[in-house]
C-alpha cells in the first residue's frame, strides 16, 4: 500500500478478534517485530477501525460474535479504499471449507491457530513488501 507523504514508514496492521488474549498475542509478535499495531474486538470496530486509518494489512479472525470475519472481508473488498489491503484469515480450524469461503470472500491467505511465529512475520512481510 502506497503511503502519503509524511506518512510513517512503519507499517500498520490492524488485528480484528473477539478474544482478547488472541489480540493481545498477537500485538505483542508484531510490535516485537517493528509494526504498529490497531486492536479491534468486533468486526463492526475494525470497519470503522480500517476507513479511519487504513492499515497496510488486516489479521481478521474468522469465528467472531456479531459480524464474522467473512462478512467483514466482503465490507473490506467492496470498499474502493480497502479493495487491495492484504487480509489474512485467522482460524482456529483447519477445514478444507474455511480455505474456500476465505477465497471466496478476497482474503490474501489463511493462517491457522496455533501458527508458527516465525512463518507468519515472514507471510506478512512477505505480503507489505514494496513491489
Amino acid at each position: 500500500m502506497a503511503r502519503e507523504a509524511g506518512e510513517q514508514s512503519t507499517p500498520y496492521i490492524l488485528v480484528v478478534d473477539d478474544e482478547w488474549m488472541s489480540r493481545e498475542m498477537l500485538e505483542t509478535f508484531l510490535k516485537m517485530a517493528g509494526y504498529r499495531v490497531g486492536l479491534a474486538n468486533s468486526g463492526e470496530r475494525a470497519l470503522t477501525m480500517a476507513a479511519e486509518h487504513p492499515p497496510d494489512l488486516i489479521m481478521l479472525d474468522v469465528n467472531m460474535t456479531g459480524m464474522d470475519g467473512y462478512e467483514v472481508c466482503r465490507h473490506l473488498r467492496a470498499s474502493e479504499q480497502m479493495r487491495d489491503t492484504p487480509v489474512l484469515m485467522v482460524t482456529a480450524y483447519e477445514a478444507a471449507e474455511d480455505k474456500q469461503q476465505a477465497a471466496e470472500v478476497g482474503a490474501t491467505g489463511l493462517v491457522i491457530k496455533p501458527f508458527d511465529v516465525q512463518a507468519l512475520l515472514a507471510q506478512i512481510a512477505f505480503l507489505l513488501r514494496d513491489d
